[in-house]
């Protein structure tokens, strides 16, 4: 029941639904995403099939990674956990590693045509550095102003590799400088990044941001209710909590550096919504489904 009703709420998730129709790599990466968590889960509870399992997880994996680099983070923190929490099971240590060495061999070709094409073996991407310094520039507020940056004139004759290593040394030189700065751009990040209604002005019309709120404020308190009964609970619930939280845990994290918004926690909703399911199911058994057992029960 639990895993219909969260693919349900996966479906019918508004922000899922608008990004789906758009030209990114939101719908496939969030699949991509999902069914490595799900492998993931599956080596923990099927330890003695682990190595068979990774080869399936490894795959889904370089392709998450080739979708979108960012995920590499995901997948090397997901396996990280996996090995803790197995407490360094032999079979799953060895799937984690098979896992890491698939993405990694999945990646040599790219760095190999890379280092042909822009100058430098460039494993993940060169927008490393201007999507940081998006997050850290002097007039940062949270949002991508990424037109303007890309019209800087110190950087129109430089090379992609070049132009790479300019942003990351300029904004590590900002962070180096005005640290107070980034840690108070923080919370402004993270709202952004779980905001209960679109971010955008366009999309901030009464109707859209009533739907969303709507929907998305009862998801997040069911998630977290979920969160307290599986792990008060459950055999293993805080294991699988933090499993189920890693993804928004780990995105969160980067995106008090990187500028926040809803797009970049559509990874992390997926496994939200196990959580939500859990709740929701709990509190219909013990308010609705228990109420009619007990009505018949009167009536008999």
């Amino acid at each position: 029941r639990v895993g219909m009703m969260a693919a349900c709420l996966t479906a019918v998730d508004p922000f899922l639904v608008f990004f789906s129709s758009l030209l990114l790599t939101e719908t496939l990466y969030v699949t991509l995403l999902t069914a490595v968590w799900w492998g993931l889960m599956l080596m923990l509870r099927r330890p003695q099939r682990a190595v068979r399992i990774a080869w399936g997880v490894g795959i889904a994996a370089a392709v998450t990674v080739y979708t979108r680099e960012s995920g590499l983070v995901l997948i090397l923190a997901g396996t990280a956990f996996l090995i803790l929490a197995s407490r360094f099971h032999r079979r799953i240590v060895a799937g984690a590693v098979l896992i890491v060495l698939i993405v990694v061999l999945s990646l040599v070709p790219w760095a190999w045509r890379n280092a042909r094409v822009v100058g430098g073996p460039v494993w993940l991407t060169t927008r490393a550095g201007i999507s940081l310094y998006d997050g850290v520039r002097p007039d940062a507020d949270g949002s991508s102003d990424l037109g303007a940056i890309k019209q800087m004139p110190a950087v129109r004759e430089l090379s992609e590799t070049e132009w790479n290593r300019y942003f990351l040394r300029a904004s590590l030189d900002l962070l180096r400088k005005d640290p107070g700065r980034i840690v108070r751009l923080i919370p402004v990040k993270l709202a952004r990044t779980w905001n209960v209604v679109p971010n955008v002005a366009g999309y901030r019309s009464v109707s859209m941001m009533l739907l969303s709120a709507v929907w998305t404020v009862p998801m997040f308190g069911l998630s977290l209710i979920g969160v307290v009964w599986c792990g008060l609970r459950k055999r293993n619930g805080a294991r699988t909590v933090f499993f189920l939280g890693f993804p928004a845990l780990i995105i969160s994290l980067l995106h008090c550096v990187f500028v926040g918004s809803v797009r970049y926690r559509l990874g992390a909703m997926p496994m939200l919504s196990v959580l939500a399911a859990v709740a929701a199911l709990r509190l219909y058994d013990r308010f609705v489904s228990s109420g009619v057992t007990a009505r018949e029960a009167d009536l008999e």
